[in-house]
């Protein structure tokens, strides 16, 4: 009150029509936020009608709205010589291909909004699929219920009275409450495909009729070819399974992956995908050229099957399913291309269908080999996983933190004779260089005139090989692997005991096996190893170096344990050794390496062992100057040997690019029957020594070469190896022995005994 009789009567008139003016653009603002939020309602609204069917799109809704639509084109699937319908009926079909797939839609929305609606399905989508509406709370099942309610009727009218297949609608309402509200979709995986199999022949031909708008039933031909499509969903729809089994299990659903195996699940599929990639095409008498997409399609889903089993790559899979499925609806229409006009390119392709027939398929060689060229890298990153004690989302690396002895040796083994078998090979054999640019290990080495005398080095080669090949490859902890390290150990400890090896040098030579295949894979190889397979690569030589009692710890820059409980080898990582491993080995050899008599010398008869098939000293001169090309400039100069011309070490390196581009885009992965076998097993009844064990004692492993370098020790004298051989027909053209030439005894072709050696070892001393 008191306020207004300060203010002039003028300012309190002037001030009621300022407020009025104020509320005029009020109104405005509500009504243009209402309208602003009913278009968002409506909008949201239509999302979630979307989101319903959206798994379906791809494979129901697209594929069954092709099958409508090629069955109008093609008369009703007519298989008669001319099914094309007249120019005007074509019109009208493709005019009418909205009502098609709006017809599908609906259909399917009705049967996708009563199956997520369910306690059990929003358990199940909350683990598989978490974006569908009700799990994402865009909706709730009582909403849910009553648009289903509203929309059931609304359907029935509109099939009746706009789009027609009102027998065809009510065909698919049945199955509907079939399969989600009397448990066809839990009950049995068998059942579950039935029912999906008889949806697809009813939404298969209700679309036949809105897309000919045929008031009658479907002729005969149309059935045939509709019952086919519904035995490929009974014998292939379970592809669906594969992606969702988290889901599946937690909700105890019987789906064929869970009740049978995942395994013969992804058997049956493939059997399946490409029986009817070659019986669909059959059926409509097309040829190689015209069917090639749904087969190449069918053996692709085979490839991935078999050989990507993640939840993720089996979600792609479903995918290249229903591509594939759609591939196959469309097939009635390549049946009458050659009549259109419209496909005057693919008439002349047709002329030259077996250049064509080869395009395809080589494109599909180099896509296999694509797909299959990673497999043996992620089997080893799935091992590691398996194994792995410590789990973490930094990645691989972590993952591999602790990983046990005998899976780093199966990776190793892997890489060894599977992966990389010639330059894992090549690369144990330029460690042999490196360890002789050493003078402290050359000096010893030449002194024992085993490795400087060309006529000895061919044993000792043998038995080194063989010793290395057994304590690295041989299972973890076997006979075998136990015999071998003691005979390396014993050997070791003389040279311990003698005062001719250092500690150093022992290291150093450790390294040089572990880090020259890595060094050679990373430069010249397809790809190169990941941190993984290094991880497994440093666990399997810290085990070799433990076995072997060679110290390491006070020469590595290695990381301290976190724990002071924990000891350091316990916690030190593969990864982080070989690194350690491979660091050292650098700085040790930047003060180790250094020219001698002793080094050129081993070096010059370890190459010329290495050569010696090669005929004439022209020959072997160049082939000496290959061979220096992967080494760096240190060690060529430590070993006396002079560096490559520029030219031929760009021929070099350019003709193993070459290699790495074909191995990596054209070759297939070797198979695991293909796996190169170095050595192999030969029990014998001869024993030198009793153990009391008839087991042991009775049959003690000798060891056999399969290949071998100028002196065929411990080889067996077989057919093929004395004549069918490549090596043996080039050694028998340039004079060297071969198996059986001379006394048996000679070259010992009854195998390596590592355990009479250890008994030899352990009588002298």
């Amino acid at each position: 009150m008191h306020c207004e009789r300060d203010f002039p009567a003028s300012q309190t008139e002037n001030k009621a029509p300022a407020a009025h003016q104020i509320a005029e653009p009020d109104d405005k603002s509500k009504m243009s936020t209402s309208i602003l939020t009913a278009a968002l309602t409506l909008g949201s609204f239509f999302k979630t009608l979307y989101l319903f069917p959206k798994n379906d799109i791809q494979t129901m809704i697209l594929p069954v709205t092709c099958i409508g639509l090629s069955g109008a084109l093609t008369n009703s699937y007519s298989r008669s010589s001319s099914p094309t319908q007249p120019a005007e009926d074509i019109g009208c079909i493709l005019l009418r291909a909205p009502h098609t797939f709006f017809w599908v839609y609906l259909n399917v929305l009705l049967f996708s909004i009563s199956n997520q609606r369910s306690p059990k399905a929003i358990l199940e989508d909350q683990i598989n699929k978490p974006w569908r509406p009700l799990p994402a709370g865009r909706i709730n099942s009582a909403s849910a219920r009553r648009l289903l309610v509203l929309l059931i009727p609304a359907l029935l009218l509109i099939s009746r009275y706009i789009l027609g297949a009102l027998e065809e609608t009510m065909q698919c309402l049945l199955l509907t409450w079939i399969y989600n509200d009397l448990g066809g979709s839990d009950e049995h995986f068998f059942l579950r495909n039935i029912v999906n199999s008889l949806a697809y022949f009813s939404y298969g031909s209700g679309a036949l009729r809105v897309a000919t708008a045929a008031p009658n039933s479907i002729p005969a031909d149309a059935v045939r070819w509709l019952c086919i499509i519904s035995a490929m969903i009974l014998t292939t729809m379970q592809v669906q399974d594969l992606k969702d089994q988290a889901g599946d299990r937690a909700t105890n659903r019987s789906t064929l992956p869970l009740s049978l195996g995942d395994k013969f699940c992804r058997y049956s599929i493939s059997v399946g995908v490409l029986a009817w990639s070659l019986v669909a095409p059959r059926y409509w008498s097309l040829g190689l050229l015209n069917s090639s997409v749904p087969f190449v399609l069918g053996v692709l889903i085979t490839c991935r099957l078999a050989f990507f089993r993640s939840p993720q790559a089996d979600a792609l899979t479903y995918k290249l399913w229903s591509l594939w499925l759609i591939s196959i609806c469309c097939l009635p229409l390549v049946r009458i291309w050659p009549d259109s006009q419209l496909f005057s390119v693919w008439q002349i392709l047709g002329k030259a269908k077996y250049m064509v027939f080869l395009t395809l398929s080589l494109a599909f060689y180099l896509i296999l080999v694509r797909i299959l060229r990673h497999r043996r890298c992620f089997q080893h990153h799935q091992l590691a996983a398996a194994h792995a004690t410590k789990t973490s989302a930094n990645g691989a690396a972590e993952q591999c933190h602790e990983m046990a002895f005998s899976d780093a040796q199966k990776i190793y083994s892997s890489l060894f004779n599977k992966e990389f078998p010639f330059m894992f090979m090549k690369g144990i054999q330029f460690a042999l260089f490196r360890q002789y640019a050493v003078p402290s290990i050359a000096s010893v080495l030449a002194r024992s005139n085993r490795l400087s005398c060309p006529k000895n080095i061919p044993l000792r080669y043998a038995e080194t090989e063989i010793l290395f090949l057994e304590f690295a490859l041989r299972e973890w902890g076997s006979r075998s692997w136990l015999q071998a390290i003691t005979r390396t150990k014993a050997m070791h400890e003389t040279m311990r005991k003698r005062g001719i090896a250092t500690e150093e040098d022992m290291l150093f030579t450790l390294a040089t096996l572990a880090t020259q295949p890595v060094e050679l894979i990373e430069r010249y190889e397809w790809r190169a190893l990941t941190d993984v397979e290094l991880c497994a690569v440093g666990t399997l030589y810290r085990g070799i170096g433990e076995a072997l009692g060679i110290e390491y710890s006070t020469f590595l820059a290695l990381p301290h344990a976190s724990n002071e409980k924990v000891s350091l080898k316990s916690s030190l990582s593969g990864l982080q050794f070989y690194h350690a491993l491979h660091s050292w080995q650098k700085s040790y050899e930047a003060h180790a390496f250094a020219y001698t008599p002793d080094t050129h010398l081993l070096a010059t008869t370890a190459m010329n062992f290495f050569l010696c098939s090669i005929p004439t000293k022209i020959l072997k001169s160049f082939s000496i100057s290959c061979l220096t090309v992967p080494m760096d400039l240190p060690l060529r100069t430590a070993i006396g040997f002079s560096s490559p011309s520029p030219t031929l070490a760009r021929i070099i390196n350019a003709s193993l690019n070459i290699r790495r581009f074909i191995i990596l885009h054209m070759l297939l992965p070797r198979p695991n029957f293909l796996t190169v076998r170095r050595t192999v097993d030969v029990e014998t009844s001869e024993s030198l020594y009793t153990t009391g064990d008839k087991e042991s004692d009775s049959y003690i492993k000798g060891i056999r070469r399969t290949s071998y370098i100028q002196s065929p020790y411990f080889v067996a004298p077989t057919i093929w190896n004395r004549y069918l051989s490549p090596t043996a027909v080039w050694y028998r053209v340039v004079g060297l022995p071969v198996p059986g030439n001379n006394d048996d005894t000679d070259y010992q072709s009854s195998g390596y005994k590592v355990s009479i050696s250890i008994n030899n070892c352990m009588a002298q001393s």
